[in-house]
């Protein structure tokens, strides 16, 4: 079975202001947006395989698995 990584960023604070395209202005939630979780949890089930997502973000780093997002540490633990 294939393992799929996946890293990425949200360099915004929790709350900055971001224009959402066809959706408007949102306020940025801390970690993984639902848009993430939903594409995590689609790629594992519709192409069978395995896809870890990792997001990194000022308030730390979350995981991504199956569909399920969950803080795993704050960014001082990568030597920020």
């Amino acid at each position: 079975m294939n393992v799929f990584v996946q890293v990425h960023t949200h360099p915004w604070p929790e709350g900055t202001p971001i224009d959402v395209q066809g959706v408007g202005l949102q306020h940025m939630a801390s970690g993984p947006s639902d848009g993430d979780t939903l594409g995590n949890f689609l790629v594992n089930q519709r192409l069978n395989t395995t896809v870890i997502d990792y997001t990194v973000t000022p308030e730390g780093v979350y995981r991504t698995f199956n569909g399920q997002s969950q803080y795993i540490s704050p960014l001082e633990y990568l030597g920020r």
